[in-house]
C-alpha cells in the first residue's frame, strides 16, 4: 500500500484534506498546532473502470485500490515531529534556507 505524508505550514488545511481524504475525525481548528499526534488513515481509491471489469469477469472478489495517508504533526518552527520510522517516508523541511 502507498503511503503519502501531508506536510504544510501550520493552518495550511492538513488535517482538513486528511479528514476528507480518509472520511477521518482530525481535530482540524482554527489555530496553529492543533494537532498533537499524527493521524493515520486509508483512503480508498474507486475505479469505476474496476467495477465494469468485475462485472464483465463476473468475479467474487473485488478489491479497490487503497493508500495511507498520514496527517504529519508540525511543531514550533515548522519543524516535522516524527521519525521516518514512524511515517515511512523521508521529509526534509527548508527552514534553514528561508530569508
Amino acid at each position: 500500500m502507498e503511503r503519502f505524508g501531508l506536510v504544510g505550514l501550520p493552518n495550511a488545511g492538513k488535517s482538513s484534506l486528511y479528514n476528507a481524504l480518509t472520511g477521518g475525525g482530525a481535530l482540524a481548528a482554527p489555530y496553529a498546532f492543533a494537532t498533537k499526534d499524527p493521524n493515520i488513515g486509508v483512503a480508498k481509491v474507486p475505479d469505476e473502470r474496476v467495477d465494469r471489469l468485475a462485472v464483465m469477469s463476473k468475479t467474487k472478489t473485488l478489491v479497490h485500490a487503497a493508500v495511507q495517508v498520514v496527517d504529519i504533526v508540525m511543531g514550533e518552527g515548522v519543524q516535522p515531529v516524527f521519525t521516518t520510522e514512524e511515517v515511512g517516508l523521508f521529509v526534509t523541511t527548508a527552514v534553514d534556507r528561508l530569508p
